[in-house]
């Protein structure tokens, strides 16, 4: 093997991404990941106490009916409240974040699999070679 074989290798694999990079582009997404989970149980959190809120919202309107009218119970109600087409819509936005996070994990983790099988076929082609020349 020549030395003209060795930089012509040698320039083949400056086209590759290194396993560093791959563990420099893990380290930036699953600190995203880990955020997005934490969104995501916190959400779950906030909607569990937003239900026992309203539960109990329901049962103190129920039996306070009388002492309030129902016009000024919908008027502060529009005042206190978020509609539910806009609540719908910010959980809709953030289940699609989610999903584009995962699909992006699934693609990154899928060019890693592919970049280190290039490797490894290269590195075998690469050695077999060497053998060969040396035979």
């Amino acid at each position: 093997m020549t030395k003209q074989d060795v930089r012509a290798i040698s320039d083949r694999f400056k086209d590759l991404p290194t396993l560093q990079h791959f563990r420099s582009l893990e380290s930036k997404i699953l600190p995203i990941v880990d955020k997005v989970k934490e969104s995501q149980d916190a959400f779950s959190y906030e909607h569990g106490q937003m239900q026992e809120m309203i539960r109990r919202f329901d049962e103190l309107l129920a039996n306070k009916v009388n002492k309030i009218s129902l016009i000024e119970l919908e008027h502060r109600i529009g005042e206190n409240f978020l509609a539910r087409n806009f609540w719908d819509t910010l959980q809709e936005k953030f289940s699609k974040i989610t999903s584009d996070i995962n699909e992006q994990l699934i693609e990154s983790q899928n060019f890693i699999g592919r970049q280190q099988q290039s490797i490894n076929a290269l590195v075998v082609k690469t050695v077999q070679e060497k053998l060969e020349f040396m035979l």
